[in-house]
């Protein structure tokens, strides 16, 4: 169960990642 929340920490920081990326494109 361990290695899912993992992959669940590291879905939820490519999220963060690409939501600003697509931001900072948008404010461009």
């Amino acid at each position: 169960m361990s290695n899912a929340k993992t992959e669940d920490k590291e879905l939820v920081l490519l999220r963060k990642e690409l939501k600003s990326d697509i931001d900072q494109r948008i404010k461009q």
